[in-house]
């Protein structure tokens, strides 16, 4: 989701989990993001990035799950996205980039 609102990222520092009570079971990190503002972010990406991002927190739901369980697209379907996006049937949310949201979220408006 960072990429779709963003210029740049960049890791400004990592927080041990030491630093927190109680102690979390995943690192943190402090982050310096310059966003875009909604026109750039449109421009750049040829689609509502509120759309996209949309899609993103719902394919991103249940992490374990795969991608097209979690956007609850089912049997031919899944075949028939995959082999348009090239997106694998079993892929998980992480396992794609920004440009393939961006596909994913134009094919499944039609």
């Amino acid at each position: 989701m960072v990429a779709f609102a963003s210029h740049e990222t960049q890791l400004v520092k990592r927080v041990s989990r030491t630093c927190f009570y109680p102690s979390p079971r995943v690192e943190s990190a402090i982050l310096r993001i310059i966003p875009m503002q909604q026109e750039e972010r449109e421009a750049i990406w040829g689609e509502d990035p509120e759309k996209i991002m949309a899609l993103a927190r719902k394919g991103f739901a249940h992490p374990r799950k795969f991608l097209f369980s979690n956007l609850d697209i089912k049997g031919e379907a899944v075949s028939r996205i995959s082999l348009e996006t090239k997106i694998p049937e079993k892929a998980r949310a992480e396992d794609l980039k920004p440009e393939d949201w961006v596909l994913l979220a134009k094919i499944l408006e039609r």
